[in-house]
């Protein structure tokens, strides 16, 4: 443990990058990431710095995390050092859901976790009009809001290079027309999947939709870790 997490170049990123204070209910906690989310999150920004150069490569990868491992910490972790990337500017991120309470409970792991401005779409036209914008923002949303009238084609919203998209519970949602018009609307973003239970169908497959996978972490190893 000590010559693991003590290498200097490590504990630095853990301290600068992996910790959060976190204010639930008037306490405030101090949150380092478990292993697997600090690999996890370090895999995605090496994938980043190949993808973003060369927009036709969009996909960044897929995170294999078992249910109730943390991903929504995992995606903070990962936005906070995005966001410190010098090289990609001023980023924006969208994480995206099928679910409204997920929806709720990612906005709330980011505000509570001290992550500055995060934006919850209320609407259709509130999230064009946020996804329009030349400065980068955190916007979280679920799916649905990317609709359009029938007989209509999804406008491109931003060609932006430096777009970031994280799709939490990528094996429900990528595969039909909301997510198309998501992929209209954001020509040039990056694509990061986060999912438990990863499919690989001849019509839907996780992998063929994000890429390789960046981490993984499975129930057998959350079992041992007493997480499970």
């Amino acid at each position: 443990l000590i010559r693991g997490a003590f290498d200097k170049e490590r504990v630095l990123d853990l301290i600068k990058n992996f910790v959060v204070y976190s204010d639930s209910d008037g306490k405030l906690s101090k949150k380092l990431a478990a292993y697997h989310q600090f690999y996890a999150v370090n895999s995605a920004v090496d994938s980043s710095k190949e993808v973003v150069p060369d927009p036709d490569q969009s996909r960044i990868g897929l995170v294999w995390h078992t249910q109730g491992s943390g991903k929504s910490l995992t995606m903070l972790f990962l936005a906070l050092k995005l966001r410190r990337m010098k090289d990609i500017g001023n980023p924006t991120m969208l994480i995206v859901t099928d679910r409204v309470d997920l929806d709720e409970q990612i906005s709330g792991t980011f505000k509570k976790g001290g992550f500055p401005n995060p934006i919850r779409a209320g609407s259709v036209k509130e999230l064009k009009d946020l996804l329009s914008s030349e400065a980068g923002r955190t916007i979280m949303t679920t799916i649905h809001k990317f609709q359009e009238y029938e007989k209509e084609k999804y406008p491109v919203l931003t060609k932006r290079e430096n777009v970031f998209v994280m799709a939490d519970e990528a094996h429900r949602t990528q595969f039909k027309d909301l997510a198309s018009n998501m992929r209209s609307a954001l020509p040039n973003a990056a694509y990061i999947g986060f999912t438990g239970t990863p499919i690989d169908k001849e019509s839907r497959s996780t992998l063929r939709t994000f890429g390789d996978y960046i981490d993984t972490y499975t129930i057998e190893e959350s079992v041992a870790d007493n997480a499970t």
